[in-house]
């Protein structure tokens, strides 16, 4: 395993510095300090992998990565392509979870605190797509697509660690709602109540998942690792 101090503190201070540049109002830093979070972060995860090179998992951050770089350009268009690339991640993501483990538990506890968890999420879902928005109405199936490939994603992952309760299980919940929580302040912020600040932590939460995202696969159990690549 090669030294990852130094991708570690570039994911760190690109992304401080993006945020900071939202934040701020200064372009300048988003623009240039955004477009290197995803890499600097999948340079950590070459440096801390332990095995080859996943070109799914590859594909996840790649995904991400473009659904960020499309939205810098903040036009009512690319949102249809942030979402795009969002929903191939989330299946890419759903497809390692599912591949990971068998033995889920879907005891009445578990099932009870899904529901409880996931009603908030579907309960926004349900008034963004009522709402009357021309963007919303126009294509109602496809953002009811992206919402219900979300909340699957999410599903698993809480699934996975209310059934193992170990480090894997524990970051990819951590991801899931890290992204999920992003998802819904930027929605509530665009569709709803616009409000600066839950665009801000919008992106603090995407970038935080994108360190869990790492930190899952990278801990998943090795005889898997060997098997899936």
């Amino acid at each position: 395993m090669k030294d990852s101090k130094p991708s570690f503190i570039l994911y760190v201070v690109a992304s401080i510095l993006s945020i900071a540049g939202r934040v701020q109002g200064y372009e300048i830093l988003e623009l240039l300090f955004k477009p290197m979070v995803v890499p600097a972060i999948y340079y950590f995860y070459l440096q801390t992998k332990t095995r080859r090179t996943s070109w799914v998992f590859s594909a996840v951050l790649i995904s991400f990565f473009l659904g960020d770089m499309i939205m810098l350009l903040d036009t009512d268009a690319g949102l249809y392509g942030v979402m795009i690339a969002g929903m191939v991640g989330h299946l890419l993501l759903i497809n390692l979870a599912l591949s990971d483990r068998s033995a889920l538990k879907f005891n009445l506890f578990n099932l009870t605190f899904l529901a409880i968890l996931l009603f908030l999420p579907s309960y926004i879902l349900y008034t963004l797509l009522h709402l009357s928005v021309d963007s919303i109405s126009e294509h109602y199936f496809f953002f009811l697509s992206y919402g219900v490939i979300l909340i699957f994603f999410v599903g698993v992952a809480v699934i996975q660690y209310l059934s193992h309760g170990d480090a894997p299980s524990l970051y990819l919940c951590t991801a899931a709602l890290a992204l999920l929580t992003s998802d819904l302040l930027y929605s509530i912020s665009r569709f709803i109540m616009e409000m600066e600040l839950l665009v801000n932590i919008n992106l603090a939460a995407q970038f935080m998942a994108y360190y869990f995202m790492v930190r899952y696969y990278n801990s998943r159990p090795f005889e898997l690792k060997l098997r899936k690549g």
